[in-house]
């Protein structure tokens, strides 16, 4: 199954162009914003897939979680249609003792059930002005994705920028986390070495990976490269499905030829 492609919509919703063949936008909602306003606007695009993202001070899991706000994020999303709602953590602290994991899973846990049944999905994001090492290691990620059912939002270029500071391959680290996480959204932002990166998710997330968001600087109707850049995550996608049904085909058929010669023998 190829992931819903689409963009992350910053501006208003009422005022962008979303006439392009798309199935898949995220919503920037930042906190200034009318929800109720939202919900009406985001009514009107006719899109399969909608997700809201909002970049909440602090993070949600904070012990300061805006509970008054998520609740008004969370009718957003069941009025507009949305299937999913995302935030970001900022890993302020050192999760090395077993308390401190404990303390930050039950908060998330929370917040997961809070969202049900829509999906939940957690992005990274180091503070800023922190030194090297400021991405946890990927056994301590997988193990909180694993524990609190969240989704997993990767910001590829934020991983590899990241990675290239601290010195670890970002390849690798997708490959011990994806497994761990019960599904995946990625924001892509179609500069140089992402696509590699996007195509490594490709195959480490297979069907887990549920939709895919180009990231813009500047408003969709003025941007003259996105339909190239949907196309190519697109395109890609499809190499990636086809990759994986022609290597099951295969190993198929190498297992079928397998037991016949073994009957053959005996």
């Amino acid at each position: 199954m190829l992931p819903t492609i689409g963009y992350t919509l910053r501006e208003h919703p009422r005022l962008a162009s979303v006439d392009l063949m798309v199935d898949a936008v995220e919503i920037a909602c930042r906190p200034a914003d009318d929800p109720r306003e939202f919900a009406q606007a985001v009514n009107t695009l006719e899109i399969d897939h909608v997700s809201l993202h909002a970049a909440l001070p602090g993070g949600t899991a904070e012990e300061s979680t805006p509970w008054l706000l998520l609740d008004a994020l969370r009718h957003v999303c069941f009025e507009s249609g949305a299937m999913a709602f995302s935030d970001r953590w900022v890993w302020n602290a050192r999760l090395d003792s077993p308390a401190a994991f404990d303390r930050v899973t039950r908060r998330l846990e929370k917040v997961v059930q809070f969202f049900s049944p829509l999906g939940f999905f957690l992005k990274t994001t180091p503070p800023p002005n922190q030194p090297a090492g400021g991405l946890p290691g990927a056994d301590q990620f997988a193990r909180l994705l694993e524990r609190t059912g969240c989704g997993w939002l990767l910001d590829l270029s934020h991983l590899e920028a990241v990675a290239t500071r601290d010195g670890f391959l970002a390849g690798e680290f997708l490959e011990q986390v994806m497994p761990c996480a019960e599904s995946v959204q990625i924001h892509l932002d179609g500069a140089g070495a992402t696509w590699d990166l996007y195509r490594h998710a490709l195959r480490a997330g297979q069907e887990k990976i549920t939709a895919v968001f180009l990231q813009r600087t500047m408003p969709v109707a003025d941007d003259a490269a996105l339909p190239r850049d949907l196309w190519l995550a697109r395109l890609a996608a499809e190499a990636a499905l086809l990759e994986r049904t022609v290597g099951a085909a295969v190993s198929a058929s190498e297992t079928q030829s397998g037991a016949s010669s073994a009957g053959d023998a005996s």
